[in-house]
């Protein structure tokens, strides 16, 4: 690609090396040097680099996508406590980790030189409802129409006036084309009307993200340990794994808000264009520890593996086509080894066997067969496809074009312990992994509902479903605020392929216990497509003071109830409370015949309170 590096070997070292491992040509007066100073202490054989304190402005590069790579590193750590980089290049990510293993970034603070994104405020709103003209805050950067930076079709992002909140019952609007109309003044042309009951008006601040890009990149690496990093206005995701042995940690981290630009009379809306956290694709999930994200434009924490789509299946075999889903990877990583257990999936999405891999080996002149319609938006365009024969430990009943899973490298094992999370569009944690836990955070002020579990199958390929996961000790506070499908706090479903997954389903023993759930809107908890479910000592705090909204578009059918279920089995309720419901609680569980277990009669204590209280 033009900007792989030869591997760093490390070559022995004196402890007189080791003890003046900080000096190596590093300063904020030479910036430029931050690459070569930090690659030549690793080369001497030291363990730690020390960063002299104080703002390094780091130059764009001319050749390669990162301003900062550090690739084959082991064993290391690069103390920055006290010191600022300042990125440059509007066209370039931060800082990657490549292909590394036990390597520490402690103490960093990243800024980007020029605002990763854009906002304003609306001036003007079609009669159709169809446009809106916005004006650029000063300061802002107006350069909408330059691929080099806005290399996407924005969506917008709407905000209370005077504040960094989401604007209630505004959806995300979906823009087809932009149009300048003065120097920094644009009409945006919505990809369909504005509905009539969105509450958007004239001088509504609204913002909008650049592309693709991101800050702290960990690739093909494990054992990682990110410290006491805090990004202000990311250029992307902020933080991002991808493939590897994971077991990586992200301890005391901080995603903020950036500093106001020259010129500017406006703080900036955005923390984050994109994700605030992406796993994908790792053989161990990430701990994520006393983390602060907020402000991001799309899900606060993403975890998920990639399916693969079943093309043919025979005697202890089966062709699947896997597609690596994200770029970036120095070497392609395999969808399976042998030893790994796959789950195939029917065409609506539930599970129909699992089976052990024996062996992975790539089809380069296969002739497919074929397939009827696709659903999933990754493999209906077949001339994409990539072939694998696997050979399993016995026969399998898939069924073509339902898809294949893998959970050995969806991330599983993943801690999210003491974070918050708060004021960001899309969801507030989005889990597709097994084995995990997510304890004592605190979700508040997000878009979409405040934990997801739940796979998804034909919009962007992200698996798996969930098994074993406990979710633990949570406050989940005004969540749901804009007009998407899961209003809930607390979703746990598959909604694939126009409806709720059927049992069996996929997800497997979830755990929802001595949570609170505070002023959320519609269902507060909703669970389907589910093998064992408990819901138990939850405290429901002044539910449903407002309306829900768009529920039916998710097929909920029941918006006030407080707990709502279908096609789950094996489930206990217990211990739960209620307090100072609001005008629009009707009742307390939604459960039809496809649901069995215990406590659906007696899953609640007494009700207390008045909504007025």
């Amino acid at each position: 690609r033009g900007w792989s590096a030869a591997p760093l070997a490390a070559a022995p070292v004196d402890a007189e090396k080791k003890k003046n491992a900080f000096s190596f040509g590093l300063s904020p007066e030479t910036p430029g040097a931050m690459q070569e100073g930090i690659e030549r202490a690793y080369r001497s054989g030291a363990k730690k680099i020390v960063l002299p304190r104080g703002v390094y402005r780091i130059p764009r590069p001319e050749n390669m996508p990162f301003h900062l790579r550090f690739a084959d590193m082991k064993d290391f750590e690069i103390d920055a406590t006290g010191v600022t980089f300042v990125f440059t290049g509007r066209d370039r990510r931060s800082i990657l980790f490549d292909n590394c293993e036990r390597v520490t970034l402690r103490g960093l603070t990243m800024v980007r030189e020029v605002p990763p994104f854009s906002q304003g405020k609306i001036e003007a709103i079609a009669d159709d409802r169809r446009s809106v003209d916005i004006r650029v805050d000063r300061g802002y950067p107006t350069d909408l129409d330059d691929k080099r930076y806005f290399t996407r079709i924005p969506v917008l992002t709407l905000y209370e006036k005077g504040t960094r909140k989401l604007k209630p019952l505004v959806p995300d609007l979906y823009i087809a084309s932009i149009e300048r109309l003065g120097d920094d003044l644009f009409r945006f042309h919505c990809r369909s009307a504005i509905d009539t009951r969105v509450p958007i008006a004239l001088g509504d601040p609204v913002a909008w993200r650049k592309g693709p890009g991101g800050e702290i990149a960990v690739w093909s690496s494990g054992g990682m340990r990110i410290e006491n990093v805090t990004i202000k206005g990311s250029c992307g995701i902020a933080f991002m794994e991808l493939c590897g042995d994971g077991g990586n940690r992200y301890i005391n981290c901080k995603i903020t808000y950036g500093p106001k630009p020259a010129g500017a009379t406006e703080m900036p809306l955005l923390s984050s264009s994109e994700d605030g956290f992406h796993s994908a694709s790792l053989r161990k999930g990430p701990v994520l520890e006393r983390c602060q994200f907020e402000g991001m434009d799309d899900d606060a924490v993403n975890i998920h593996g990639s399916y693969g789509m079943l093309v043919e299946t025979g005697e202890k075999s089966v062709i699947v086509d896997w597609r690596t889903p994200h770029s970036g990877a120095r070497t392609p990583f395999p969808f399976a080894v042998p030893g790994d257990t796959l789950r195939f999936y029917n065409r609506r999405g539930a599970l129909i066997d699992e089976a052990s891999v024996v062996s992975v080996a790539p089809l380069k002149d296969y002739s497919e067969r074929s397939l009827g319609p696709i659903d999933s938006r990754v493999f209906s365009k077949r001339e994409g496809a990539v072939y694998f024969q696997i050979n399993l430990d016995h026969t399998v009943k898939g069924e073509p074009c339902g898809m294949v899973a893998n959970p050995g490298v969806t991330g599983s094992g993943f801690v999210i312990r003491n974070c918050t999370f708060r004021n960001n569009r899309g969801h507030g944690l989005f889990i597709r992994a097994s084995d995990g836990l997510i304890e004592n955070c605190t979700l508040e002020g997000i878009a979409m509902a405040g934990i997801v579990i739940g796979p998804e199958m034909t919009s962007w390929n992200e698996s798996d479903y969930a098994r074993n996961v406990t979710i633990r000790g949570n406050t989940v506070r005004n969540v749901g605020v804009a007009t998407q499908c899961w209003n809930s706090g607390i979703t746990v479903a598959a909604f694939e392929y126009g409806g709720f997954v059927p049992l069996p389903g996929g997800h497997r023993n979830i755990v929802i216990s001595d949570n609170v759930l505070e002023r959320n809107r519609g269902v507060n908890i909703a669970i389907t497509s589910t093998i064992g479910a408990e819901i138990s000592g939850n405290r429901f705090v002044k539910p449903m003071a407002e309306p829900a909204f768009r529920l039916e578009q998710a097929g909920i059918s029941n918006d006030r109830a407080l707990i709502w279920l279908r096609n789950t089995r094996d489930v206990v309720l217990k211990n739960n409370s209620v307090s100072r419901p609001g005008a629009f609680f009707n009742t307390l569980l939604d459960a039809d015949s496809s649901v069995q277990g215990d406590g659906l009669g007696s899953a609640f204590t007494p009700i207390t309170g008045s909504a007025d209280q």
